[in-house]
């Protein structure tokens, strides 16, 4: 039945694509978005292709995941665009795989990896090939190399459009099956990993690595271990025709060994730097004894886009304010807060940040307080809003 349904979407779509003789129906367009704008703007690295799917082959595509989801799995470490999983659950693993060697002594080295353009580079032939090994039904393997390998695409900017091009390796960005498919072929270096058995481990249970999407963290205690998973990563990325730019790829240290000289490391022949700054997942720690979180980036995160709204809303009210201000801004300061071990004093720096928003709206001094304020607008402080965070995400986590 599958099959009679794919190819009664296949003559809509190509009959709706003669009607209507739009490029967007009859392929695939890929619309060049710009990742850094103050980037150099003019080097085709700093875009990133969105490609726009006509919504026939969105449906389609939520039937196979919805009637063959039980094939569709990956590794338990890999966090990343799965039901009722995140970013706090990935940085969670994180921090409490490292308070567990550090409370009982030890010291973790981590290496935070960098896949050059990891979804533009899976292989298609591969990824069927995986597809296969996990028990997925042929005819539908074959329905997805037809989907894949026989649409063309077509660059659309500023109203203008490219010729039609082939694309032999990519996962479609914002596609309905695009991170499914790679979580399935990325997941092999989880899965790999796993299987060595190379890796920090947590009473008998595995957790030398945390994987979301394409950032991926190495976790050993010991510096030749680490050494192996590296070269691990490159045989495996290899493989799988990923490319690991050293570049890019720090390793980083906390425990009790922290300030002491480590050998270098290297991928692939490049050697690796040694940061005592971590970047994952939007979250900033700093090396030490303990796992020490950054706080800086998210403050001023806040008072950017708290600025950006008060220059754009001069005629709105001070309640308008403080609403926009809340859905827009607490979420940039209080992003995995939950799963942070956030200190006192970086609790108050939050609590001087927040305060300051109220300041603003109200036109108050720096001197006034406004907790009576904040209570007369049923809002929470900001040590409660972290306590609030914790409480629903334990609570969760324990049912989940």
């Amino acid at each position: 039945m599958l099959c009679k349904y794919y190819w009664i979407v296949l003559y809509t779509v190509h009959v709706t694509a003669f009607c209507l003789g739009g490029p967007f129906f009859s392929g695939h367009g890929v619309v060049p978005i710009v990742k850094n704008q103050l980037g150099d703007v003019t080097s085709s690295s700093n875009y990133r292709g969105i490609t726009l799917s006509p919504l026939l082959s969105k449906l389609f595509e939520h039937c196979i995941l919805n009637k063959y989801s039980s094939y569709f799995f990956s590794c338990d470490l890999q966090f990343g665009f799965k039901k009722n999983l995140g970013c706090n659950h990935a940085v969670f693993v994180l921090r409490q795989c490292v308070e567990y060697f550090s409370k009982h002594g030890s010291t973790v080295y981590m290496a935070a990896l960098d896949a050059t353009k990891a979804f533009d580079r899976v292989n298609h032939i591969k990824l069927f090939h995986r597809l296969h090994d996990l028990g997925l039904p042929v005819y539908v393997i074959r329905l997805l190399m037809n989907w894949y390998v026989k649409i063309d695409s077509v660059v659309q900017k500023d109203n203008c459009f490219s010729s039609y091009f082939a694309i032999k390796s990519d996962v479609r960005k914002a596609n309905v099956l695009s991170p499914v498919l790679f979580n399935i072929y990325a997941g092999c270096l989880a899965e790999a990993l796993k299987q060595s058995d190379l890796g920090c481990h947590v009473r008998g249970v595995y957790f030398g690595c945390s994987f979301y999407a394409d950032d991926n963290l190495l976790m050993s205690a010991s510096v030749g271990n680490l050494q192996k998973m590296l070269d691990l990563c490159y045989r495996k990325g290899s493989e799988l025709d990923i490319i690991f730019n050293a570049k890019k790829i720090f390793y980083f240290v906390v425990g009790k060994s922290c300030l002491l000289a480590v050998d270098s490391l290297r991928i692939g022949g490049d050697e690796i730097v040694w940061s005592e700054n971590l970047k994952y997942l939007g979250f900033q720690f700093k090396s030490g004894k303990w796992l020490q979180p950054v706080l800086d980036l998210p403050m001023r995160r806040l008072y950017a886009a708290a600025n950006s709204i008060y220059s754009n809303s001069h005629f709105a009210s001070e309640m308008s304010k403080l609403h926009l201000l809340e859905s827009f801004c607490l979420p940039l300061m209080s992003y995995g807060c939950e799963v942070l071990c956030i200190s006192k004093q970086q609790l108050s720096q939050l609590n001087v940040c927040w305060n300051n928003v109220y300041r603003k709206v109200f036109k108050l001094h720096q001197w006034e307080s406004v907790k009576e304020l904040q209570w007369l607008c049923e809002c929470l402080y900001s040590k409660h809003i972290v306590d609030k965070r914790k409480l629903l995400f334990e609570g969760y986590r324990i049912s989940y």
